[in-house]
């Protein structure tokens, strides 16, 4: 992997998980909206949430209104999603404990970290896709709600 594709994946990478947050950013939201707060009074008091906060919330909701958007297996993998976002977002150049990545001339020096950032790539799309799925008819339920 040359040095530009690296750079591209990681891009593409970081807007995966940004949209991932958003999108439970909105399940939160349209979770714990009701008549005294709207949908968006909701999703702006959740503006700061890191994802490991957002993944709790939704858990601990579901289970409070004894939901199943999401299974416990899906909360492991939602860990897991956390885990990467946080090595390529804060760790992947920086943290020796972790392997680095490093560029030899135009290339990436060690290809697993190549491998990684695509598997993980990988991941994000299928989970941002999931969980737009998740969270489409519970923000209609939300806005239909306050608008009645």
């Amino acid at each position: 992997m040359t040095k530009a594709e690296f750079r591209e994946k990681h891009s593409e990478i970081i807007g995966y998980y940004q949209l991932i947050e958003m999108h439970l950013k909105g399940i939160c939201a349209s979770l714990l909206s009701g008549e005294d707060q709207t949908w968006f009074d909701q999703l702006d008091k959740h503006e700061t949430d890191t994802l490991g906060a957002l993944i709790n919330k939704i858990q601990s909701l579901q289970k409070q209104k004894q939901l199943e958007l999401f299974t416990a297996e899906d909360f492991e993998t939602l860990s897991q999603i956390r885990k990467d976002r946080n090595y390529w977002v804060h760790q992947c150049f920086t943290d020796t404990k972790e392997r680095l990545v490093i560029f030899k001339g135009d290339s990436i020096k060690h290809q697993e970290i190549a491998q990684r950032i695509k598997t993980n790539l990988n991941t994000a799309i299928a989970w941002n896709e999931k969980i737009t799925e998740i969270e489409r008819p519970l923000i209609r339920s939300a806005i239909l709600k306050q608008n009645n």
